[in-house]
């Protein structure tokens, strides 16, 4: 909406005679429905992968996008889903290719053995290969993309004393415990839009970081870390 209703401020201001014109970038139009010239900036949470990645770079300004961790969302596309087809007509017309790197794959994950040079010089040779086919164009999120990513932090002056049940202790029926802080960190990734979205990462929050609960809780937490470290 912010799209079809908005123009830059300097059209604007040689489609009028304006004597003081607006300090942002863009303002409403002619053709939307609010009062032209007023300065207008959209923020989105969660935002579906839109336009494209020249249509993201020139809304920089009348867009901020904020995609939460792995959030799975901001990376779909039709693109995507040819990708995805290509990668699956591929690994079907090649059984071996799958059998060979499930083996190499699970013997590590269950301590079987680690990965050698030869198995990690395979599996990037697969990789490689399966991105080869991932040719599509994707979407991406509009205007000013930030990510934001939050993990867990634990300090070692940061402890509490609980009473212990069972297990160890420290001999008084109690036991002390390192107390995790919560790690925001906001990075614009205007300069990296084709990598960070040209496919999807794989994680354990992929689904769950577009929960708007998630996005509230990250957006609190990294404003309440900037409130404190401005007085």
């Amino acid at each position: 909406m912010a799209i079809l209703w908005a123009c830059t401020t300097e059209d604007y201001v040689a489609s009028t005679s304006t004597l003081y014109p607006p300090s942002t970038p863009f303002v409403t139009s002619d053709v939307s429905p609010l009062p032209a010239g007023r300065p207008i900036h959209a923020y989105t949470y969660g935002t579906p992968a839109t336009v494209s990645i020249a249509l993201a770079r020139l809304t920089r300004g009348l867009i901020t996008s904020v995609v939460h961790n792995w959030d799975v969302v901001p990376s779909l596309s039709m693109g995507m889903i040819r990708d995805l087809r290509h990668v699956a007509v591929t690994l079907k017309g090649s059984p071996e290719l799958i059998e060979e790197s499930r083996k190499r794959i699970i013997a590590s994950l269950f301590g079987q053995k680690e990965l050698s040079m030869e198995d990690e010089e395979y599996l990037f040779n697969v990789l490689t290969r399966l991105r080869g086919e991932m040719t599509a164009e994707k979407l991406v999120p509009p205007g000013q993309v930030i990510v934001v990513t939050s993990e867990e932090h634990y300090s070692v002056d940061r402890r509490e004393v609980k009473p212990q049940l069972s297990g160890a202790s420290n001999g008084d029926g109690l036991k002390e415990q390192r107390l995790a802080d919560i790690r925001i960190t906001a990075r614009d990734v205007g300069e990296i839009l084709e990598r960070r979205f040209g496919e999807i990462w794989f994680g354990k929050g992929m689904f769950s970081d577009h929960s708007p609960k998630c996005y509230e809780f990250v957006l609190e937490a990294l404003w309440r870390g900037v409130r404190q470290g401005s007085k």
